[in-house]
Parts: C-alpha cells; sequence; structure tokens
C-alpha cells in the first residue's frame, strides 16, 4: 500500500465532492459486481471493490475502460467477466 500510496500522492486532484486521477498508474482492482448508482457520473459502482495490486507492468492505455465496465454491467455485472493479463 505505500507503494500505491506513493504513486498516487501526485496524481490526485481533489475537489469539493470529486477525485480526479491522471491516469499513470494502473492498479488490479477485484469486486463483487458492477451496480447501478446515480451517485457517480459514470451511473455505476463497484461493489465491495478492493485494490489487489500496483500493476508496474502495464500502462494506462492498456487498463480498462468505462465501455468493459457497462458490458459488464449489461451481463448482470459479474465480476468473472474480466479482462486477462
Amino acid at each position: 500500500m505505500e507503494q500505491l500510496a506513493g504513486c498516487l500522492s501526485d496524481s490526485l486532484v481533489t475537489w469539493a465532492v470529486a477525485v480526479a486521477v491522471v491516469s499513470k498508474v494502473v492498479v488490479e482492482v477485484a469486486f463483487n459486481n458492477v451496480q447501478d448508482s446515480p451517485k457517480y457520473k459514470s451511473g455505476m459502482a463497484l461493489r465491495f471493490a478492493r485494490i489487489v495490486r500496483v500493476r508496474p507492468d502495464k500502462t494506462a492505455e492498456q487498463a480498462d475502460t468505462i465501455q468493459t465496465m457497462q458490458r459488464l454491467q449489461r451481463q448482470g455485472g459479474a465480476a468473472s467477466d474480466t479482462k486477462e493479463d
């Protein structure tokens, strides 16, 4: 977690209710499912999300996108259909 905190410390921009992250650190996130959420601009939230590890072997361009999350949500939100290494 110290590695993650160090990577993120200069990548965050915080506003009153939102946080923006500069796309330069890739983390692997595990979650139970994707659910609807009116609270977030995307309209989605990850249920029981947790950071598994930092992925220094991946670039920001190789990371999953909002389109992947939308596809998972349409398929019922299960995390089992995730991108392989």
